[in-house]
């Protein structure tokens, strides 16, 4: 099994581990757990009896039966190696900073895109409060090399204190209103000296500055012939009509799931005063060509993304 010590959500008492779930003998909740090949997955939603809440549209509710779906009812995951050309702006910064020989939380993995960057090196744990992003749906974290995933809510981390080397956590944070009670959790179950790994997107980024200026904030999307650049995404849920999104606009309802903004002045800040060390900073998508590495470190303010590596100092 696992060499990592969970605790109860709800009471923070370490839980006992039992034939098929984990057990907490002080408010006598169970938290399921599943076997898939050599994989772990815990369930700290109690999703058998209750619903995903992992939606944010504020209109699409998605109810979910996890118990009947594990495991026999998860989707085949097609094992393809896949050869990358060379990593994206994200993939490079992320490969910057981790070795190997760490224990790693991903924390909102969502179906593991960064997975292949360190999971096969480090003990790794993806966690998300979306179910079928996680688990079930056709592209998902089942295969991308994690020791165990996790479906459980970032505001209660049921993890023991001191538990982690490295917490990433990449276009999160924007999603989340007690954004102070979330960076308060992933302290606590940071080791001393451990990192911090985050990023989301920038409020004032050039495409947002430039949208705010015609009165749209949907950033370049405003100017057809440049409309390649950042193109808008399909977005559909629970059978609303298909309609065009840009989950980097400013702007209801063509963005409609970020809840906090924030700028690199304003994020560096916040880390700083819930006890962090920003040691790096960097940008993310400037611009679509080779350069792009080079224009971000200049034009940090304007990039489209935020990238920040900080230290636990207590």
């Amino acid at each position: 099994m696992l060499n990592i010590n969970f605790m109860c959500p709800s009471c923070q008492l370490e839980l006992e581990q039992k034939r098929g779930s984990y057990y907490c003998n002080k408010c006598l909740k169970e938290y399921p757990y599943y076997k898939f090949n050599d994989l772990i997955v815990i369930d700290f939603n109690s999703l058998d009896t209750g619903n995903c809440e992992c939606n944010r549209d504020g209109i699409t509710t998605c109810e979910i039966d996890l118990r009947s779906k594990l495991p026999e009812n998860l989707p085949e995951n097609k094992k393809e190696e896949k050869k990358k050309v060379r990593y994206s702006r994200m993939e490079q910064l992320i490969n910057e900073e981790i070795g190997k020989g760490d224990r790693i939380l991903d924390l909102g993995c969502a179906e593991g895109p960064y997975a292949h960057i360190f999971a096969g090196r480090n003990e790794s744990y993806g966690f998300d409060g979306c179910p079928k992003r996680l688990l079930l749906n056709e592209d998902n974290a089942l295969d991308k090399g994690y020791n165990a995933l996790i479906v459980g809510g970032g505001l209660k981390l049921p993890f023991a204190d001191s538990s982690f080397d490295i917490v990433i956590c990449t276009e999160v944070i924007e999603h989340v209103t007690e954004t102070r009670q979330l960076v308060k959790e992933i302290d606590r179950v940071l080791k001393k000296d451990g990192r911090l790994i985050l990023s989301t997107p920038n409020l004032v980024s050039l495409g947002n500055r430039l949208g705010m200026v015609f009165g749209k904030g949907l950033k370049f999307n405003t100017f057809g012939f440049l409309k390649s650049f950042y193109p808008l995404v399909p977005w559909r849920e629970g059978g609303i009509t298909e309609k065009q999104c840009s989950f980097s606009s400013i702007r209801y309802p063509e963005q409609p799931l970020h809840l906090r903004f924030f700028t690199s002045e304003s994020l560096r800040k916040f880390l700083q005063q819930c006890g962090f060390k920003v040691e790096k900073e960097a940008g993310i998508d400037l611009t679509p060509t080779r350069f792009d590495s080079f224009l971000c470190k200049i034009f940090k303010d304007w990039v489209d993304d935020l990238f920040i590596v900080a230290r636990k100092t207590k």
